[in-house]
């Protein structure tokens, strides 16, 4: 049996044992575990089990290595290392299953399809929609569909974020939600300090909004605001690994305010630098049309909290950190809807949730109608 007859029988294995796993919860999890299946089988075969871990991102390689670090016992007593390299929250779990004697790369995917899967629990949870047409718009309206899949099927931690990011949202404990934020801190440093300080600008706003209404006005000036306080966080960032001061990305000007907006849209590649662009516009909106919701959902919540004359503390807090987050982020060369996955599902459980709301409130009436006239 060659390596790649072995890596497809593993590969069913998983998904097999997986499935059992997940059968009985609902039928989007058991559509995210074929659609992973299928994704990883179609990757390996097209580009072989070395190349695969170059297909859309080189990342994979490095969580490869760590992986495989781990299992030599050859692990480096560098503190920095296990803060900063090893992702620990995403790393280890695969750890644990390739000492099981899964091939590594999909140990890693394996682990990914796992957080996705908890992300997809959490999201059903809170928005206990029983429908299945519900479902299906609950799970493409939170990007654990198509795009959550695809990353499923990626040895990178973007679906490890998510949970993370889903749970310090949603959670109900505060050692849940600390126990989170940490995992996020391992993960990707800026964007747990981003919804941290979120949720304390959301909770200071929260005094003033008890006095006045929520409003477009409230709106920009959240989103403008947080983007002021991602921008110096930035440079407080810079000087604290660089000891060097007074250094950001760009000056305040049209270009990264377009490039802010942009984020808001779900269009970061049309304000990206050339040099980090691989693909032409052509090829990167064909790839929204395939991927429609990493513009549907900026967009939708976007319109949200500009048009509503109320939102919830969650929608505010989402706002803020992800305002503070773009605002730091597009300091940076990079700026994609990939680095901005990990908010994704949180902001289209906002919209969602606005959407069940309304939909409940007219049957409410309908049957309050009804009860009437008889």
């Amino acid at each position: 049996m060659n390596d790649l007859n072995l890596y497809v029988l593993q590969l069913l294995l998983v998904a097999a044992g997986v499935s059992a796993l997940v059968w009985r919860t609902n039928i989007v999890c058991r559509l995210q575990v074929c659609g992973w299946v299928l994704l990883n089988y179609v990757i390996a075969l097209r580009y072989g089990l070395i190349g695969q871990l170059e297909f859309y991102s080189n990342d994979q390689l490095h969580f490869v290595d760590v992986v495989e670090t781990l299992l030599a016992g050859t692990v480096s007593a560098d503190v920095d290392w296990w803060i900063s390299s090893a992702r620990v929250p995403f790393t280890i779990p695969a750890f644990v299953l390739a000492s099981a004697g899964i091939d590594v790369a999909l140990a890693l995917k394996t682990t990914s399809l796992l957080f996705l899967l908890g992300t997809t629990h959490l999201i059903v949870r809170r928005a206990r929609i029983q429908s299945l047409s519900g479902s299906a718009l609950l799970s493409f309206m939170t990007g654990v569909a198509f795009s959550g899949s695809f990353f499923s099927s990626l040895a990178q931690r973007e679906t490890s974020m998510m949970f993370f990011a889903v749970l310090l949202f949603v959670g109900k404990s505060p050692a849940v939600r600390g126990a989170s934020l940490l995992m996020l801190l391992l993960l990707r440093p800026h964007l747990a300090v981003a919804i941290a300080i979120g949720w304390i600008c959301a909770v200071l706003s929260q005094r003033d909004f008890r006095k006045r209404s929520w409003s477009p006005g409230r709106a920009v000036t959240a989103i403008a605001s947080g983007a002021v306080i991602g921008y110096v966080l930035f440079g407080v960032g810079f000087q604290y690994q660089t000891g060097i001061s007074g250094i950001f990305g760009h000056q305040f000007g049209i270009r990264p305010v377009l490039r802010i907006a942009s984020n808001f849209m779900g269009l970061q590649f049309l304000t990206a630098y050339d040099t980090t662009i691989e693909l032409s516009v052509s090829q990167l909106l064909l790839g929204r049309l395939i991927f429609a919701e990493t513009i549907l959902i900026p967009v939708a919540f976007t319109l949200h909290v500009l048009t509503s004359r109320g939102t919830s503390q969650l929608t505010r807090w989402t706002l803020w950190s992800f305002a503070i987050y773009v605002g730091l982020v597009t300091n940076t060369d990079f700026n994609s809807f990939r680095q901005n996955i990990p908010l994704i599902p949180v902001m289209g459980l906002c919209v969602m949730e606005v959407l069940k709301h309304k939909t409940d409130s007219r049957r409410s009436t309908a049957e309050f109608r009804t009860l009437a006239e008889t």
